[in-house]
């Protein structure tokens, strides 16, 4: 619902793209700020716990943008979206760990492809609702998010048991990251695709800086015209998990022969 609503927001309020950019650059900053750090320290704390307070604390980050009613309270936003960005990189971290904790086997083909198709789906919706939220006012954009991660948290909070990662030794922050940092030097693969993934997002924040005005000058719409036109990106993103879930079946009926064809990882052709 953010990602459609405070970028139109910004828009109408100032009619700046550098403006608007400033919300997708907030976002950006604190990724790439705080995304590693924060995975060191979720591996140290309750996962469960740490979703519990990670959504409460975005309910209350997400408030104050009910008093954005003016240009001259623009500011808001960006520190706004600069926190709501950071508590993100602790509730996104220990999603898939506490699930697997929970449900045995749920790291499994089909258990994941499940988790992706239920984040697609939720992309599908929000942006709908971003978009009509939009068109209330930014009082409602606020109130039904901040309804969003308080049901969130309730939710986490009726799981039972602990959920901390297994740890054979703790150490320094800065050596985890030190030692994380080498990893992806020393493995071709991985380093790869984080490059791939810091090309893609430079295009990302692009159309995400862009999107808003374009919808609005170019295509005469408005916030619900947002919100379907992100939807339709939702759509193909199920597309894509539904045929990561068949291709999964057929990897689980066909494992054998699959394993038998396939080269081994890092092996010289």
């Amino acid at each position: 619902m953010l990602h459609i609503a405070l970028p139109l927001h910004v828009y109408a309020l100032t009619g700046s793209t550098l403006a608007t950019g400033g919300v997708v650059a907030a976002n950006v900053g604190a990724s790439l700020l705080v995304g590693a750090v924060a995975g060191v320290y979720v591996d140290r704390w309750d996962r469960r716990r740490t979703l519990v307070v990670g959504n409460l604390a975005l309910a209350a980050i997400v408030a104050p943008l009910a008093l954005v009613t003016t240009a001259d309270r623009v500011w808001i936003v960006y520190v706004v979206a600069f926190c709501q960005a950071v508590a993100v990189q602790f509730v996104h971290r220990p999603r898939q760990p506490c699930c697997r904790d929970s449900f045995p086997g749920s790291c499994s083909p089909p258990r994941t492809g499940s988790m992706r198709l239920n984040n697609n789906l939720a992309r599908l919706v929000g942006p709908v609702l971003g978009g009509f939220a939009a068109s209330l006012g930014i009082e409602a954009v606020a109130g039904f998010d901040l309804a969003s991660f308080v049901v969130a948290a309730l939710l986490v909070a009726a799981i039972g048991g602990s959920h901390r990662a297994d740890r054979v030794e703790e150490r320094h922050v800065g050596a985890e990251l030190a030692d994380g940092l080498r990893l992806i030097r020393a493995t071709g693969v991985v380093a790869v695709l984080i490059g791939l993934l810091f090309v893609t997002s430079i295009g990302e924040g692009v159309m995400g800086a862009l999107f808003a005005p374009f919808v609005v000058d170019a295509l005469d719409g408005g916030a619900q015209e947002l919100g379907w036109t992100m939807t339709a990106q939702a759509i193909g993103g199920i597309a894509y998990v539904i045929a990561g879930l068949l291709a999964a079946v057929l990897l689980r009926r066909h494992a054998t022969s699959v394993a038998r064809g396939a080269p081994q990882v890092g092996a010289v052709p």
